[in-house]
């Protein structure tokens, strides 16, 4: 049997006999990545699959209400596994744990924005964060001073 090139990693592997059409390697990493993306296509293409999914969703969440409580109390603070115990609160949404709770966000105006780092070697943030300037831009007038002159 002809060995294949993993997507996810980019090995060359050997199929599993049974398998002849294995297109990922076995390396958990790479089947981890393979059910993320057969979740996705399957969520987007099988509105019953997205129904039923939603629906436990919901199920566990109503039999296990104080979850999130419990887990940000025994997360936080000083020796934390998640939220650092010295973070820039105005840099990041005010909740680490519930990432698609975007209600920092609503404050912020609908429009066109330059993002422009603006951290030096002498101020560098830990962890591989940014420091960014983020101002808005004016579409229609000429006081734009665009880096990128080659829109298209």
């Amino acid at each position: 049997m002809a060995t294949k090139i993993c997507p996810c990693c980019g090995e060359t592997f050997q199929p599993h006999h049974k398998v002849p059409n294995q297109t990922y390697c076995s390396s958990p990493k790479c089947q981890k990545e393979r059910r993320q993306n057969w979740d996705r296509k399957k969520q987007k293409s099988d509105p019953d699959y997205r129904d039923n999914k939603s629906r436990v969703q919901q199920t566990w969440t109503e039999s296990n209400p104080d979850y999130w409580r419990k887990y940000r109390k025994s997360n936080s603070g000083s020796g934390g596994k998640n939220v650092p115990s010295s973070r820039q609160t105005a840099l990041i949404a005010p909740s680490p744990v519930k990432m698609d709770d975007l209600a920092w966000l609503k404050n912020i105006p609908e429009g066109i924005y330059r993002i422009r780092p603006i951290c030096t070697e002498s101020t560098q943030v830990k962890g591989g964060s940014w420091v960014v300037e983020i101002t808005p831009v004016c579409i229609n007038c000429p006081c734009q001073d665009d880096d990128c002159q080659d829109r298209t």
